[in-house]
């Protein structure tokens, strides 16, 4: 069996939900903007820096993708 793509961050959106939604979702900080904002900035830092590391270290060896999901809709 082949891998044809290596997943970072699934849907790095709903990371930042909990910042525009008044109903427990984590971490329950309603800063509408500004919160979503940093925290989907610390997720496209996290994907980049993996993808580096996988670049640097497994692409040549399994030459597949490495992404990012941002939405599946099925």
């Amino acid at each position: 069996m082949h891998v044809k793509w290596w997943n970072t961050i699934n849907e790095p959106q709903t990371l930042s939900i909990g910042y525009s939604v008044g109903y427990g979702v984590a971490p329950n900080i309603l800063t509408p903007g500004h919160g979503q904002y940093l925290a989907i900035h610390t997720v496209l830092l996290s994907h980049a820096r993996s993808y580096r590391l996988y670049e640097r270290e497994f692409k040549a060896k399994q030459g597949v993708e490495c992404i990012l999901v941002t939405m599946v809709r099925m």
